[in-house]
């Protein structure tokens, strides 16, 4: 898969109500602050009500001022800003250019997850056969692999925030959202409805086009049709979060042989809520509780690989019918199919580290936010603007932001006071001096220094595509003993680190829907890692001492994955490692020494000799244990649902 270009500004954690607003309930039933889309007038935005004309008044049909909003011109990433209203559409909303061309790097921003509604028409012409299916939106990948339906795996930052999509009613064809895209990307506050009263529809998410992921999908209510939530074909996998299900007729998820990573799922129905159908799928749960109704008969149906933790079932007849023979009713701890260490006489079990969520706090009105460019910061990229950032961060102001553009940095710049919001709107920066010029001297071009604030990076870019090599480059170092949280972040080029903890670094850290890589964490340090995608040739990441729990991982070329060290604690829950290339003889994918771990992950490989021939290494004291080389067959590729490693 080709490396992300470009950078959408994620407005669904920027733009967030006004301190001091209340938590509310989300229709999830999720406890979250909903988000109230407001952005500087320099941001970039384009709204469809005031540059293309669509009305958003639940009357006029608005399908044809959408898709001009959607084919503009330019190359940079267009977010779409939908003001409160519902729009209804008789079509498609396919991401075509004007000439007909897929496109990526396209984001759909709701004002807000209630009031944005995109409704289908009632008994629109082309949505009455569910043999032939079709989308109220589709997204798509640029350079496809099917020019026809937009498959591929250029499908970077295609996002869709903060909105209702609702098939309407007296359409048994359609699909909310046929979705596509790769690597940074994903579904945030959405809920896919349908207003059929027999709840008709094809699906609400499907993803069942080629090379599909990875994405994180977080906070998804998904109501009726014929199944919640589709997967299919065996890459690249997906990661979701805070999901409710509720009234579907056939099945809540449906996979066929991809790789999912499912953490608080909500299920309401009286049909399965999972069904892991192929050999090839595997299937992480956990923290989930499944609700049966009457005539519920199994609420998880397995015929692949799954690993179940801390999952409550009730009103159905059993919790789990596995291919392997097992049948369990009631709650289930903890379940791994098939067997983890082939041939042992017992399971291994899993490290269940506590998992955190990343702090929330609300942001101020953007009338206090302060944008770089007003400190003298140039967005062309043709003068060095680190002094005007530095002057911006040391103002003290509580959310420092970034216009659209490229800004040359030279030195390291320091994030020492009360900022708590690093934000990038579709802006990316760019190291380029002999400070980041040396791999034997690396220096950071981010330092976390407070002392004070927590900060949030979020839809900020290291690197540029066609100036990518920085290779003393250590993109963020983190010596704050505060959290630090880095979400919808890419990190380009050859550098030295995306990440490295530097001395005083204690603080907690958490990483939502992040590209880059290698990784150095340390001790004391506790991370949270959902959706990684480390993309690096060579060592991914080092635990050093640390406490790393990943849900969601991804990677792409040869090195070790992930190196635990010194007492680490290292928890692995689900994703897809992708070699690609042949490798050598004596490559562990994971190696743990004198560490504790659990592993639940897959292989893709497209040929012999692209996989692990070592899976895990293990070592205490010096002494190595034998190399573990066996995992259950997945093509050229395996997966292991799950292996424990305590020491």
């Amino acid at each position: 898969m080709l490396t992300v270009r470009v950078a959408v500004w994620p407005l669904l954690s920027l733009l967030l109500q006004p301190s001091g607003s209340a938590l509310a309930q989300s229709p999830s039933g999720h406890a979250y602050e909903p988000p109230e889309v407001r952005f500087p007038a320099d941001a970039g935005m384009i709204n469809v009500k005031t540059q293309f004309g669509a009305k958003g008044d639940g009357l006029s049909d608005d399908t044809a001022a959408i898709r001009a909003a959607i084919e503009g011109p330019g190359v940079q990433v267009r977010v779409l800003y939908f003001p409160k209203g519902t729009y209804i559409v008789s079509d498609t909303l396919n991401w075509l250019r004007a000439d007909k061309t897929w496109r990526s790097a396209l984001a759909f921003q709701g004002e807000n997850e209630r009031g944005t509604v995109i409704r289908l028409k009632d008994n629109a012409p082309g949505y009455q056969d569910p043999g032939a299916p079709k989308a109220v939106i589709r997204p798509g990948s640029i350079e496809p692999y099917n020019k026809n339906d937009g498959s591929g795996n250029n499908g970077f930052s295609n996002y869709i925030f903060d909105l209702t999509v609702d098939t309407g009613s007296g359409n048994p064809g359609a699909i909310g959202i046929d979705y596509l895209g790769n690597n940074i990307c994903g579904l945030e506050n959405v809920t896919i409805r349908t207003s059929d009263p027999q709840k008709r529809g094809v699906a609400g998410l499907a993803m069942t086009r080629h090379y599909v992921g990875p994405c994180y999908y977080r906070r998804l209510t998904i109501t009726g049709f014929d199944t919640g939530i589709v997967t299919a074909e065996t890459e690249y996998s997906h990661t979701f979060e805070h999901v409710a299900l509720s009234d579907q007729r056939v099945v809540g998820i449906e996979n066929s042989s991809n790789v999912l990573s499912i953490r608080d799922l909500k299920s309401q129905n009286s049909v399965p809520a999972l069904r892991n159908k192929t050999p090839l799928g595997l299937v992480t749960l956990i923290d989930s509780n499944l609700s049966g109704r009457a005539g519920a008969s199994a609420a998880i149906e397995n015929e692949g690989g799954i690993f179940l933790r801390h999952v409550s079932v009730s009103g159905y007849a059993v919790s789990l019918t596995d291919h392997g023979g097992a049948t369990l009713t009631g709650a289930i701890a903890e379940f791994a199919s098939p067997p983890a260490k082939p041939g042992a006489e017992s399971r291994a079990t899993s490290l269940d580290l506590a998992v955190e969520e990343a702090p929330e706090a609300a942001n101020p009105e953007p009338s206090a936010w302060l944008s770089v460019v007003a400190t003298g910061a140039d967005s062309t990229g043709r003068s060095d603007s680190t002094q005007a950032i530095q002057l911006a961060l040391d103002s003290d102001a509580p959310v420092v932001y970034f216009p659209v553009g490229l800004y040359e940095i030279t030195d390291t710049i320091h994030i020492r006071k009360g900022t708590k919001r690093l934000l990038g709107p579709s802006a990316t920066l760019v190291p380029r001096s002999a400070k980041f010029a040396d791999a034997q001297n690396p220096a950071p071009v981010l330092r976390f220094e407070s002392q004070t604030a927590d900060l949030a990076i979020e839809g900020l870019s290291f690197g540029n595509w066609m100036m990518k090599f920085y290779p003393g480059a250590v993109m963020i170092e983190d010596a704050s003993p505060r959290a630090l949280t880095l979400r919808h972040t890419h990190m380009e080029g050859d550098y030295h680190a995306a990440y490295a903890t530097g001395s005083g670094g204690t603080g907690r850290v958490f990483i939502e829907d992040v590209v880059g890589g290698p990784w150095f964490f340390r001790g004391p340090q506790k991370i949270w890692a959902r959706q990684l995608d480390m993309e690096s040739r060579g060592e991914k990441a080092v635990v050093d001492g640390a406490q790393l729990w990943v849900m969601g991982v991804k990677t792409e070329r040869p090195g070790t994955v992930i190196r635990a060290v010194n007492g680490a604690a290292l928890e692995v829950l689900g994703g897809l490692l992708y070699p690609l290339e042949t490798m050598p003889p004596d490559q562990a994918a994971f190696v743990i020494d004198n560490a504790r771990a659990s592993l639940t992950y897959a292989v893709e490989a497209f040929g012999p000799g692209k996989n692990y021939a070592i899976q895990i290494k293990e070592s205490t004291s010096g002494k190595e244990a034998p190399p573990v080389t066996v995992c259950t067959a997945r093509g050229y590729g395996c997966f292991l649902s799950l292996y424990g490693v305590v020491q």
